[in-house]
């Protein structure tokens, strides 16, 4: 006979799980928990929702708003400072009577600290932490004080909550004080109480030193925000590099028909030269962004300027296709550093409010990359021929290495971020997820998708095509209509940068508008009665296709404020995979179904239709989550404490 096992009551269970999520830092400090989401969560009604909710709020744990939610409250600077001055009270006279310390005290503590080497070594921080606190408490109990140790424990979950918050946001911490752990073991075992103490001192005063330089960080950062001519100078080397970056990645849209010619290759096989090199430049942005939080932008931005120097070298002198293809994925591997480098270069230098106007004014020169390609390196291509057009382009990207040497910073003087130690794939791990948990960053990659690929698809590779087989004009006027593409884009990302700084309620919006515009254009011009479609449509549609680019760059206006400086990186790349994945995409569908159809340019075109609606469902999707989850950052920025950086 299978007994039923017995629930606690209703109350006590939201109460367990929802102080357990925050000393486990699933709800982090400034998460707003509605009543809805945690009745759903645990299974219960509302009424026993409120009720623990009440009680976390006696604890401290969160703050209630009517009629909006609760607050989990971030470890403040006086939390910190009491806990602490507490703790020093308690362990240092602990420490003092614990010698001569019992052989049982030694083996408990012995076992604790190889307890905590394991879980610090698994990645297991919560673990650790509770471990830490273990540790500590061992040496309480062994001064026989019942009162001191029931003061003690009624710390726990303080002391709980900022280990793990100070082990995340500092995780280099965890090896200093396994080894401060060993140093008052030892001290303990030589008898020496007053070492002890002081190592007691030193080890637990730690705290307080955290949270007084944080308050100094929060003071510094309320002073003069970098910017300024210097800002520009250093930004602008980085940025250069992107515009060399994006001549190398488009010049294949000027030579398409000559590269088809010169390989001896159809559709299929000439769209695969810009579907690998997009495909490597898709699938590095996660890497990138992670290496970018890790190494800086100087040295991320050297390394692309080696990389799209050597392949566009190794482009120009490619007897075969196969080394062709080789050189375009290197170019790509070294184009996929560089817009991930110059966005955290602008964070660094300019003040967070200039944000979408950097990030515009950053596609804005990938444009001119872009028109820089168009008229320039066609030009180069049909006069001088294919080798020295290539090669001599690539002495751009010499240049921009040298000046990325010489004179690049990755930060202005006393801004200078936090070291972030070295970690394994356990922490890769967390960035990541943690990044993606962000409906900002999700909702951000999907803007980023359903907007960019029309124009990169159009310019990257088959807009030439289409203009000159399709709508039958000639090259040197499908080149204009492709510089207009690129002009236009120039112009609307200044006015789409404007008007997102001023008014953040426009993203969405722009995005969705921009993305129905294009679409019904689209539609009007491969579904057009006659032989061709008219001049002016096709004026309308390059005009329109410009918009895509600056519209792709609402995606990052969504995924940076839901992610600390420290995520930026990270969110940045999975944002920026999401309209490269639509390119690669449709780049390879369009040249299968030119292939399947006899270049029949209608049916192949209609493939960009099916990714919109995808997108568009997507963002639809998204959109409720994501402005709540941005509404809770504001009220969280909004409580008067000082937060520990988690």
């Amino acid at each position: 006979m299978t007994l039923a096992v017995k629930q606690p009551p209703a109350a006590d269970r939201v109460y367990t799980h929802v102080k357990q999520g925050v000393l486990e830092r699933r709800y982090e400090g400034g998460t707003l928990l509605t009543e809805g989401e945690l009745a759903e969560a645990v299974g219960v009604s509302r009424t026993p929702v409120r009720e623990a909710l009440l009680r976390l709020e006696v604890e401290g744990l969160i703050r209630l708003y009517p009629k909006k939610g609760a607050l989990v409250l971030p470890v403040s600077a006086q939390e910190i400072a009491d806990v602490v001055e507490t703790r020093l009270l308690v362990e240092e006279h602990a420490a003092r009577k614990a010698v001569p310390a019992p052989a049982g005290l030694i083996e408990r503590l012995e076992e604790l600290l190889a307890r905590q080497k394991k879980q610090a070594a698994a990645g297991d921080l919560a673990a650790a932490a509770v471990t830490d606190r273990c540790f500590h408490a061992e040496i309480v109990r062994s001064g026989g004080n019942e009162i001191l140790s029931r003061l003690y424990d009624q710390l726990r979950d303080r002391q709980l909550r900022m280990g793990v918050a100070v082990m995340h946001s500092h995780p280099d911490r965890i090896a200093k004080t396994l080894a401060e752990h060993e140093e008052i073991l030892d001290a303990l075992r030589a008898g020496d109480a007053e070492a002890a103490v002081g190592l007691v001192h030193r080890h637990v005063s730690w705290f307080s030193h955290l949270a007084r330089g944080r308050s100094d960080e929060l003071h510094h950062a309320a002073g003069r925000s970098p910017g300024g001519r210097r800002a520009l100078a250093v930004w602008g080397i980085g940025v250069s590099v992107y515009f060399v970056a994006v001549i190398f990645r488009t010049s294949l849209g000027v030579a398409g028909l000559d590269a088809a010619d010169r390989f001896h290759v159809n559709a299929s096989a000439l769209s695969t030269f810009s579907i690998l090199q997009l495909l490597v430049y898709a699938g590095m942005q996660i890497p990138v962004g992670l290496l970018v939080d890790r190494l800086g932008t100087k040295k991320v931005l050297a390394l692309g300027a080696v990389l799209f120097t050597a392949g566009q070298l190794g482009f120009a002198f490619s007897p075969s296709y196969g080394m062709a293809l080789a050189s375009r994925a290197l170019l790509g591997c070294g184009d996929a550093l560089t817009f991930i480098s110059v966005l955290r270069l602008g964070t660094r230098w300019f003040p967070a409010r200039r944000g979408p106007l950097v990030a515009q004014f950053a596609g804005l020169v990938g444009m001119a990359g872009n028109l820089v390609s168009t008229l320039v390196l066609a030009r180069l291509l049909h006069g001088i021929g294919w080798t020295p057009a290539f090669a001599g382009s690539a002495a751009a990207g010499a240049v921009v290495f040298v000046l990325v040497l010489l004179f690049l910073k990755d930060h202005p003087e006393g801004h200078e971020p936090e070291p972030l130690p070295h970690q394994g794939a356990a922490y890769v791990r967390r960035q990541i997820a943690a990044a993606w948990r962000e409906p900002g960053t999700r909702l951000g990659l999907w803007v980023h998708f359903t907007t960019q690929f029309p124009a990169m698809v159009f310019l990257l590779l088959w807009g030439l095509p289409f203009l000159v087989e399709a709508q039958g004009l000639s090259r040197a006027t499908a080149g204009e209509l492709l510089t207009l593409v690129v002009l236009s884009n120039m112009v609307v990302g200044l006015v789409y940068g404007q008007i997102v700084a001023r008014h953040h309620g426009a993203r969405l919006p722009l995005a969705l508008g921009t993305v129905g515009t294009t679409a019904a254009l689209w539609a009007a011009t491969l579904a057009y009665p006659g032989v061709h479609a008219p001049m002016w449509l096709l004026i309308v549609l390059c005009t329109v296709l410009g918009a895509c680019g600056p519209a792709s760059m609402i995606g990052f206006d969504f995924a940076r404020p839901a992610n600390p400086p420290e995520r930026q990186g990270t969110a940045s790349g999975i944002t920026n995979m999401g309209g490269f994945v639509a390119s690669m995409t449709t780049l390879f569908a369009v040249g299968v179904l030119l292939d399947a159809t006899g270049d029949d340019y209608t049916v192949a075109f209609s493939v960009v239709f099916v990714l919109q609606a995808l997108g568009v469902a997507q963002i639809l999707r998204l959109r409720k989550r994501a402005a709540r989850r941005e509404r809770e950052r504001l009220v969280a920025s909004r409580v008067e404490t000082v937060h520990v950086p988690v």
